[in-house]
């Protein structure tokens, strides 16, 4: 708030249950998880977090630090939800401008293409490659924006993701439920999860 007095927050909130697993999959991608999403989960809930690794449900806990930035920001913050922004990007993209104040005719000329669908290594050495942040790190700069996506694509396959584990479902929504009612009573309405 003392750096930018004028502010305006814009925050984007996906089912956390979502949220955790896609986190997941996506150090998978990396090469920075060899666990599966069940045997991560239990250890973080066990309070077992191996050097190195990142938690996926605690980043999913929102009340807390939501609560901070409605307590600093007010009424210059909009929530939306993942869910809105997929089923309707438009929508969204309109009411965030509005928000914004800026002119909503944008959203109706953006690009809303998918940036991030689901992707896996195609191999070892693809696996090797995206795991390497030095490598990855060293090839930002060598390697022109626009072959960025063709040599990702080099290494990655499309895939459909998996499903949750649907013993494991009962677990995640029962770690989340107090952090859903709190941010509940934060934003003074109900989630759509």
């Amino acid at each position: 708030r003392r750096a930018s007095p004028d502010a305006r927050i814009v925050v984007s909130l996906r089912d956390p249950t979502d949220r955790a697993y896609s986190h997941y999959w996506d150090t998978v991608r990396f090469g920075r998880e060899h666990r599966s999403f069940r045997e991560a989960v239990e250890d973080e809930l066990a309070g077992r977090l191996p050097a190195g690794r990142e938690p996926y449900l605690r980043r999913s806990l929102y009340a807390e630090p939501l609560q901070r930035f409605i307590s600093e920001f007010g009424a210059d913050v909009l929530v939306v939800y993942f869910a809105d922004l997929t089923r309707d990007s438009r929508a969204v993209l309109r009411r965030v401008c509005e928000f914004l104040a800026i002119d909503p005719f944008v959203a109706d000329r953006a690009d809303l293409e998918i940036r991030n669908p689901f992707a896996l290594p195609r191999n070892r050495a693809a696996r090797k490659i995206m795991s390497s942040a030095g490598l990855r790190a060293l090839a930002r700069p060598l390697v022109p924006s626009p072959l960025r996506g063709p040599i990702e694509g080099l290494l990655l396959r499309s895939a459909d993701k998996p499903g949750i584990d649907p013993e494991l479902l009962p677990v995640l929504t029962g770690y989340f439920a107090a952090d859903r009612r709190s941010l509940e009573e934060v934003i003074g309405q109900p989630v759509p999860w």
